[in-house]
């Protein structure tokens, strides 16, 4: 394409211009070139390029045809090519080629639309005329955008039907570049703003299932879940386990056994920090001593005030017999004698030994 419009530069004339475009526009198989080289003759305002060009975007495929007839009637609303009567006879014939396009805005604006088209297709003779006419006036009741539609869908196969439509066709078309915005204003959107929105969509529902996945997440790690995969679900999921099995030890007395590590991602088992240890193990050995030691005083000293409140008047007297008995325990507690004490004690004892073999 480069060399080609390096050649055509020196092309005064214009006669090669217009051979490459419209060679183009009929053989070339690349629809991107040849939708390019038509806006190159639409440019350029040929009439005879121009409407040679149109013959051949009637023989493109659907799509490639919907395309160019879409660059057409844009070359017609903005610029003025050929004179007044080639520009309708252009219009209406894009109109035909898209006439499917034109009859579904048509009926989605209009629902009678559909049984004023059918009597129309269904019917022959003068009848057919007469449902030409029938609807040539219910396109003149409507608005100018809706009236083009209706006629640019209408489908004559008589003569006379024909000479209604396309006198029909003729009246609205004093204003050639308005009709063209008209008739372009029934072509649905491009395809680049649909793949833009579906793009909007995804991330949309991209953005809305994320939190989705997160709450799943932290419910599996809340519920202790041990088939969640990953590090941060292996480290996360034994925390609550810990609290609960120490809490349990505390109340029952015994230590709490240590947790069994979780596998992680790869297979190994997840470590965990030094620190946490220690202190569970501290927390663990400390906590059942003071609980065991007032756990056995209140189950000592609980029986004797009931054994005392629960025995009969005629256990008096054992229990005077066992009320001195303290005291004899606080006597024997007694600071032991001084040397000087235990001297003069022992020399008493040797004299009533003495006193009793004289007696003796």
């Amino acid at each position: 394409w480069r060399r080609a419009r390096a050649m055509l530069h020196f092309d005064q004339g214009g006669e090669l211009k217009r051979t490459f475009l419209t060679t183009a526009v009929e053989r070339n198989k690349n629809p991107q070139l040849r939708l390019k080289a038509l806006q190159e003759i639409a440019s350029g305002k040929d009439a005879e390029a121009f409407d040679r060009a149109l013959d051949f975007v009637e023989t493109w495929p659907r799509d490639d045809k919907r395309e160019g007839v879409k660059l057409v009637l844009q070359a017609l609303a903005e610029k003025k090519i050929g004179r007044r009567d080639q520009a309708n006879n252009w219009i209406w014939r894009c109109a035909n080629m898209t006439r499917e396009v034109h009859e579904e805005y048509a009926v989605q604006r209009w629902p009678e639309t559909k049984r004023l088209l059918g009597l129309l297709v269904n019917s022959s003779g003068g009848a057919h005329a007469r449902n030409a006419r029938r609807l040539v006036h219910a396109a003149r009741q409507q608005d100018r955008r809706l009236a083009a539609a209706l006629l640019a869908a209408a489908l004559p196969h008589t003569a006379e039907a024909g000479e209604v439509v396309n006198g029909a066709r003729t009246r609205m078309s004093r204003k050639p570049a308005a009709l063209a915005r008209e008739l372009l204003r029934n072509f649905p959107k491009g395809k680049g703003r649909s793949k833009r929105r579906r793009k909007r969509k995804g991330g949309a529902a991209g953005e809305a299932a994320a939190p989705e996945v997160v709450a799943s997440e932290a419910a599996a790690v809340t519920t202790g879940d041990e088939s969640k995969t990953g590090d941060e679900a292996a480290e996360s999921a034994p925390k609550p386990r810990r609290s609960r099995r120490r809490r349990v030890s505390a109340d029952d007395g015994e230590p709490a056994p240590e947790p069994a590590a979780l596998p992680s991602a790869e297979g190994e088992p997840a470590e965990e920090p030094k620190p946490r240890r220690r202190r569970a193990k501290a927390a663990t050995d400390e906590a059942p001593k003071p609980r065991s030691r007032r756990t056995k005083a209140a189950t000592d000293e609980a029986p004797k005030p009931r054994s005392r409140r629960a025995k009969p008047a005629a256990d008096a007297s054992s229990a005077d017999e066992e009320a001195p008995k303290p005291r004899s325990r606080r006597r024997a507690a007694a600071p032991a004698p001084s040397s000087l004490e235990a001297a003069s004690e022992a020399v008493r004892a040797a004299v009533r030994e003495a006193s009793g073999d004289e007696a003796a």
